[in-house]
């Protein structure tokens, strides 16, 4: 069973996109960034978040360890907001931390350039792969900490939501988020990271299923030692696939056109105007 941390202290909310992550510090005195289950989108991106990150951490790939974490009623320096306060009540159980880094510097690939390749590349083939669609230039999720690379946000990994929830997806529609990728370029050889997770022991698999709380399963099938099991093949049976995926996928990408980051403000923008124009009229 993995050690439940639990949250002492509310140091900060981070108002930032939808999910509303708090910052705490627990009883070992560390401080945590947790994401809540309580929030609209809902204990489901906790479980994809989880899967994802904790693979990352099996291939080796710069994430921090993910961490489960206790919030409830216990919980001091909760602020007056009703909205915050709300949450956190909601979200009385066992939520997903991460360690906390106090001192972070952004990424930027134009001028990172003492960084391995070989990372960059397996990270984006991780996107790639899990379909990660939460990895942009305005919003790339990576950073420098304790003199290293981290990668964060995995809850937007469109092919896990698949395997949880049976939800659909359309390939077409995503890969313009795939290439917009700032870790994208062409040439990529999937090979070497192709390898590592055919490597993936299913043992290691379960054990990462079997660790999420029930709370955050949706449908009680999956909360079930049965429902954990499929969970975990049906991941592994994804990772036996990659090579077929990543083969299909590199060269789609390679053709599509997407408009530059530079044409998607300015079309932003014009529309932004063109609704404002609107709204003025009698």
């Amino acid at each position: 069973m993995a050690q439940i941390l639990r949250a002492q202290k509310l140091i900060a909310v981070i108002h930032k996109g939808s999910s509303l992550p708090i910052v705490v510090k627990a009883y070992d005195h560390r401080p945590y960034l947790v994401k809540l289950q309580g929030t609209a989108e809902g204990p489901t991106t906790l479980v994809v978040e989880w899967l994802a990150t904790y693979l990352a951490y099996l291939l080796q790939l710069p994430v921090p360890v993910p961490q489960l974490m206790t919030v409830d009623k216990t919980l001091t320096n909760i602020p007056a907001h009703q909205e915050i306060r709300e949450l956190i009540v909601k979200s009385s159980g066992v939520n997903l931390a991460f360690p906390f880094f106090m001192n972070t510097t952004p990424f930027d690939i134009t001028s990172d350039a003492s960084l391995p390749r070989r990372t960059l590349d397996d990270l984006f083939l991780f996107d790639c792969l899990l379909l990660n669609i939460d990895r942009t230039p305005p919003n790339p999720n990576l950073f420098h900490a304790d003199g290293k690379l981290w990668a964060t946000d995995y809850g937007s990994s469109m092919l896990l939501k698949q395997i949880v929830t049976n939800a659909p997806y359309t390939l077409k529609t995503l890969l313009p988020e795939i290439k917009r990728n700032p870790l994208y370029r062409t040439g990529i050889d999937p090979s070497t990271f192709i390898a590592k997770l055919k490597a993936v022991n299913p043992k290691a698999l379960l054990q990462i299923a079997g660790l999420m709380p029930s709370a955050w399963f949706m449908e009680p099938a999956n909360q079930s030692i049965a429902g954990r099991i499929k969970l975990a093949d049906d991941l592994h049976q994804a990772l036996q696939q990659a090579e077929t995926r990543l083969q299909e996928m590199l060269p789609l990408l390679h053709h599509l056109s997407i408009p530059t980051e530079e044409e998607r403000l300015a079309k932003a923008q014009k529309n932004s105007a063109a609704l404002r124009s609107k709204l003025k009229r009698p």
